[in-house]
């Protein structure tokens, strides 16, 4: 089974990269803590959009360890375990991976909590993604107090590409 991978990627030179390279010069490690507390935040808020019926989807969210350095750092955030074929169903519906029961559907499935339904990670990710660079710049800040310096604003984003 192959899996979906969305990276996110600076374009450009600006004083959020900037003020992160410093950080990531004089703060070793905060970079790829405050990455993943981010991930941790994006997957709070896909669990908000899971399916809600025995909570299994939504207890198998998980962000794993960062991976690698710097810009070149990563997360993965997912959902798996015995819930990895329901997960790959419910969020790509209507697709290839629904069960016999949904077909003719049209997406259009009775889900259990308004709101919920598929792309529940994607979504999460695109909208908290255009304020990933000045989210990271808060979390080092409010983790390493004033050794962080305040936050910048400008930064933009683009995919495809790693953070």
């Amino acid at each position: 089974m192959s899996q979906k991978v969305i990276t996110v990627k600076f374009t450009g030179i600006d004083k959020t990269r900037v003020e992160l390279e410093r950080l990531m010069r004089e703060l070793p490690g905060a970079y790829e803590a405050a990455l993943f507390e981010v991930g941790h935040d994006i997957k709070n808020a896909s669990v908000e959009l899971v399916p809600v019926k025995h909570r299994t989807l939504a207890n198998s969210a998980f962000v794993n360890d960062p991976e690698g350095e710097g810009f070149g750092a990563g997360v993965t955030i997912g959902y798996g375990g015995a819930a990895s074929a329901y997960a790959i169903a419910v969020h790509e519906t209507p697709s290839k991976y629904d069960p016999p029961s949904w077909k003719g559907k049209g997406g259009n499935l009775n889900w259990s909590k308004p709101g919920t339904g598929p792309k529940y990670l994607e979504r999460p990710f695109l909208r908290k993604s255009r304020q990933l660079g000045p989210n990271i710049l808060k979390k080092i800040k409010q983790r390493w107090g004033s050794r962080a310096g305040a936050p910048s604003a400008g930064v933009s984003f683009g995919t495809p590409g790693m953070l």
